[in-house]
């Protein structure tokens, strides 16, 4: 079976090209199973894994700080209790970037929904980004005041 026959394959272009549609894109397309694009200003790469007949999304949140504290990185570990409703943040070791992750069956999806959970998945980024930068901001005593507090 080639690539381009496999069901999972056919499934995502079919969800694909709705998506374009509906977001009013002029071009939107799975090349070597990735695309990319903006969402609310927030880049978005789209991955097909079509042995799983799932896409994962996937952005870019920031750079672990290399003075990251226990609270942050307790922080961070928290918000992977979305996982069970939604997204997951991990660190890519190499880089120290902090991504959020997505994973979407295909299987019985409709194209609406595709452009709901992405759109979800955006505001989640935009949060989380807001929530670092946020704690970036606090001085080192406010940090461990949070900790108490939390």
């Amino acid at each position: 079976m080639s690539h381009s026959d496999h069901p999972g394959t056919q499934l995502a272009a079919k969800l694909i090209d709705s998506l374009k549609n509906a977001l009013g894109l002029s071009e939107l397309a799975f090349e070597e199973g990735c695309c990319a694009l903006k969402v609310n200003d927030i880049a978005i790469n789209m991955q097909l894994e079509e042995n799983e007949e799932r896409i994962v999304f996937s952005a870019y949140l920031a750079e672990l700080p290399q003075t990251a504290d226990s609270i942050l990185l307790e922080q961070l570990l928290i918000g992977n209790l979305y996982w069970q409703a939604g997204a997951t943040i991990c660190l890519e070791p190499r880089t120290r970037s902090l991504l959020m992750l997505d994973m979407h069956v295909l299987q019985g999806m409709a194209p609406e929904r595709l452009k709901d959970e992405l759109q979800k998945f955006a505001v989640s980024v935009d949060e989380c980004r807001k929530n670092l930068q946020t704690y970036e901001r606090q001085p080192a005593h406010r940090k461990r005041h949070l900790q108490r507090a939390g």
